[in-house]
């Protein structure tokens, strides 16, 4: 029987919610990110669902960060707009002998979102990478006019140094390297 991925569940999670409304009302992250995946149209020039396509797309940038962050353990953090809400959910991932772990519904929530992310074209992602007797590393990619845009080390240090609120400064993490962010292929 082949493994099923994070894609096929979160397909599964969005048929479901099609059908039967069957998400926890209470999950107001991943219902929004569902509502704005169904709320796509057919793609003009093939046809595909923009959804469908967006959760393709989420499903790479996974892939590639797994690919390229170094660490053992990962947070990865995506949020997206929705109704003048910003949604913001977070993933913890452990390689364990070489395999990435992670639970297995917070995993379908981060690429359910992520996808909302895509597909709206205005989202964010960040990535924090812990190595065994290292500093944390952090990067982060801008989502938005169909690309996946990774950010300069000046441009995460000011990210994470500013107060959202207030745009005031904040001091830098302590045992935190801010990193240029690599190009998600």
């Amino acid at each position: 029987m082949p493994t099923r991925t994070a894609r096929d569940y979160a397909e599964t999670a969005l048929l479901e919610h099609m059908i039967t409304g069957t998400l926890s009302d209470d999950d107001h992250t991943t219902n929004a990110a569902v509502a704005l995946l169904n709320s796509t149209r057919a793609c003009l020039c093939c046809g595909n669902n923009a959804g469908w396509a967006a959760l393709a797309v989420a499903e790479r940038i996974l892939i590639a960060l797994d690919q390229g962050l170094p660490g053992h353990r990962y947070h990865l953090t995506t949020s997206f707009d929705h109704d003048a809400v910003r949604h913001v959910v977070g993933l913890q991932v452990d390689r364990v002998d070489g395999e990435l772990e992670a639970d297995a519904e917070d995993a379908i929530r981060f690429l359910l979102v992520l996808a909302a992310g895509v597909c709206q074209g205005s989202a964010g992602l960040t990535a924090r990478s812990s190595r065994l007797g290292g500093d944390d590393q952090v990067r982060a990619w801008s989502i938005g006019g169909g690309a996946v845009s990774p950010l300069s080390r000046a441009e995460v240090f000011n990210a994470y140094c500013t107060d959202a609120a207030t745009g005031e400064p904040i001091p830098p993490c302590p045992q935190t390297e801010y990193c240029d962010a690599f190009i998600l292929r």
